[in-house]
């Protein structure tokens, strides 16, 4: 989060426990689509967060590690104070509104 703040002085400031919990609840509902209503590139994601989320049901804030964020995101662009938008690996596109 810091290098952001760095190379993007620009970009809106957001609390890294607000962006963890947005991204928690973005993966819990990649996890949750149901298959029948989901595109490649969401399933590609689903994949890969399944293979990091184990035995368990969903995703919590404290699950959120470095590598696994490194592996599934390719960057997050911060809207204003409010939204931001994911980009995976795999090529999805989400946007999601801090709560």
């Amino acid at each position: 989060m810091r290098a952001g703040t760095v190379q993007c002085k620009q970009s809106a400031t957001v609390r890294e426990s607000g962006m963890m919990k947005l991204l928690s609840e973005l993966f819990n509902t990649i996890i949750k689509t149901d298959p029948a209503e989901s595109t490649v590139y969401l399933i590609k994601t689903k994949a890969a967060l399944r293979v990091n989320l184990g035995d368990k049901e969903e995703f919590n804030d404290d699950d959120l590690t470095k590598l696994l964020l490194y592996k599934v995101i390719d960057r997050i662009l911060v809207m204003n104070e409010k939204t931001a938008t994911v980009h995976f690996k795999s090529g999805l596109i989400m946007e999601k509104t801090l709560s």
